[in-house]
């Protein structure tokens, strides 16, 4: 037990330094005078190591308070739709609507009023202000 953790621990080890080498970037000035960086170093003794150190972490994400959608804008946008379907199942007679496989299938005179009420407690439920506690 304690020889395979002492072998394990030489392997993360042996396995962490050669990550750090892979760090390992050279520069150098060629005969024109324009500085080059490479994880290779160049032909000849003229270059340089450089020491690579991890940038800062990422700020968090966070999201804008001004383009948050807030619960009135949300009960707003509800509310516009919910008013929307009421309004179209009013004004027409005939209504279809889409099933889930994607097939439309026309409303009986029940279906449609039974629809109606539904709406009508959508358009109660978001259209009125909400309940202060």
């Amino acid at each position: 037990m304690v020889k395979t953790a002492i072998l394990l621990a030489v392997l993360l080890l042996a396995g962490f330094g050669q990550a750090l080498a892979a760090d390992k970037i050279y520069k150098w000035t060629d005969d024109n005078g324009v500085v080059h960086y490479s994880a290779t170093p160049p032909e000849g003794p003229d270059s340089e190591s450089v020491s690579i150190r991890p940038g800062p972490p990422p700020p968090p994400a966070t999201v804008d308070a001004d383009l948050a959608p807030t619960e009135d804008s949300l009960r707003a946008a509800e509310c516009t739709r919910s008013r929307a379907r009421l309004q179209v199942l009013l004004d027409h007679q005939l209504v279809e609507i889409e099933q889930v496989d994607g097939t439309r299938t026309q409303l009986s005179a029940d279906e449609r009023t039974t629809e109606i009420t539904r709406a009508e407690a959508e358009v109660a439920r978001w259209c009125a202000p909400p309940a202060t506690e």
